[in-house]
């Protein structure tokens, strides 16, 4: 009661042909079903079945799934079924095959491996890794050192320079400053012995001279010194030269200074060019606002210092006066 025919693409089987409550179609694979097949990762995976069915004249319906990656079935009016880059890893292939009335097949399960090439092999990419971390540290630690090494270097030739700075100071101070101190000394002596002859004029100018001299020279062992490198430094002498700039005039000056203590550094010569800048203008309200009060104000907010000067004099249009004194130009 079993017929078997043999086909060049295999050997298919029916039982009862009498019987009007056929089986389901048996499919003979020419391998072994569940033996592991292995393929290289790039190359094409390809599986062929074939299944007869008398009644179906032929008629054959293929089906496909690859289990635990594919959540429907694939149809296919032929039995081959091809994967053309499938990625490394383990994976079961099911076939079924239906008749024109629908009627399925036994499962068959084909097993089979991709297997990665040689440079996706899971140790070696954790070595590249591995490698890669290791070089990128490397690469790092010796960008910090150069970079450690050069802030080194930068603050030892900041702190070269401050120590020169500070030895010029107290040179410029023991032996420029002194002998000033002592020659201004000797002639506001002079002056006064010779305070009714004729060279008297001529004396005391020299006596002015040297004055300006000396007060030149205090500002240049301000500007050198570095411990005054902050702008509560700044602030402080600044206060004191514009009371001693005001203190022969009829004008009141009121000083508003308002700088924290938290240490805001500030260069000897910017220093030196912001006193500079606030003294022109502090001698222009002495010399020809005709005020009756000046008002300066230092403010330090947010490591910005601001410094406001005004008088309550007669004023001045700044873009005349500009193009002809010095003292604008510069400021």
């Amino acid at each position: 009661h079993d017929y078997y025919i043999a086909t060049d693409q295999g050997i298919a089987v029916t039982q009862n042909l009498g019987n009007t409550a056929l089986p389901k179609p048996v499919l003979i694979n020419d391998g072994i079903p569940g033996t592991q097949n292995s393929f290289t990762y790039g190359r094409p995976v390809v599986f062929n079945c074939v299944a007869l069915s008398y009644k179906s004249m032929g008629k054959i319906q293929y089906r496909f799934r690859l289990k635990g990656v594919d959540k429907n079935w694939s149809v296919a009016p032929s039995g081959e079924k091809r994967f053309d880059l499938l990625p490394p890893g383990n994976y079961e292939l099911e076939a079924l095959a239906a008749d024109r009335f629908n009627q399925l097949s036994q499962p068959l399960i084909f097993k089979f491996d991709v297997m990665p090439l040689w440079y996706q092999q899971l140790w070696l990419q954790v070595v590249a890794v591995l490698s890669a971390i290791i070089i990128a540290f490397l690469l790092v630690r010796k960008y910090y050192q150069s970079i450690i090494g050069l802030q080194k270097k930068d603050y030892e030739n900041a702190l070269a320079l401050q120590r020169e700075r500070q030895r010029i100071s107290s040179e410029v101070h023991d032996d420029l400053g002194a002998s000033i101190s002592g020659i201004k000394l000797r002639t506001e002596l002079l002056s006064r012995k010779t305070a009714d002859q004729p060279a008297f004029k001529e004396i005391d100018a020299i006596h002015e001279a040297i004055t300006d001299i000396s007060t030149q020279v205090r500002l240049i062992i301000w500007s050198l010194d570095a411990e005054n490198d902050e702008v509560s430094n700044l602030a402080g002498f600044i206060h004191k030269q514009a009371i001693k700039i005001f203190e022969y005039s009829n004008i009141d000056l009121h000083v508003n200074a308002s700088v924290s203590e938290t240490p805001v550094t500030i260069s000897g010569e910017k220093r030196r060019q912001v006193y500079l800048l606030v003294k022109e203008v502090l001698n222009n309200i002495v010399k020809h606002s005709e005020a009756q009060n000046a008002f300066l104000e230092i403010n330090l907010y947010k490591n910005r210092l601001q410094i406001s000067i005004r008088d309550d004099g007669r004023g001045f249009d700044p873009d005349v006066r500009k193009h002809e004194t010095m003292g604008i130009r510069n400021i």
